[in-house]
């Protein structure tokens, strides 16, 4: 039997805490309390990861396109996925 990658990645988000329970934002690098998903419960971070559906920006994070966007901020994440 391997070893299961989604174990260590538990493993290595358990150790990414610090001592109040926060993590690093991939995008940011502000710390926050990860709750479901290890995205932040407010959307509180100023950095959006867009990819391009339907020819618009839509950010994959806070499931918006970005002209529905207008000035509102995102979650925090533990890791950037494109």
């Amino acid at each position: 039997m391997g070893i299961c990658c989604s174990c260590i990645d538990d493993v290595i988000f358990e150790y990414s805490k610090d001592i109040n329970g926060k993590i690093r934002c991939a995008k940011c690098g502000d710390r926050y309390k990860p709750t479901w998903g290890c995205k932040s419960e407010r959307t509180s971070c100023r950095q959006h990861n867009y990819k391009i559906q339907d020819g618009k920006l839509f950010c994959i994070d806070c499931n918006s396109f970005n002209s529905n966007i207008r000035g509102r901020c995102c979650y925090h994440i533990y890791r950037k996925t494109n």
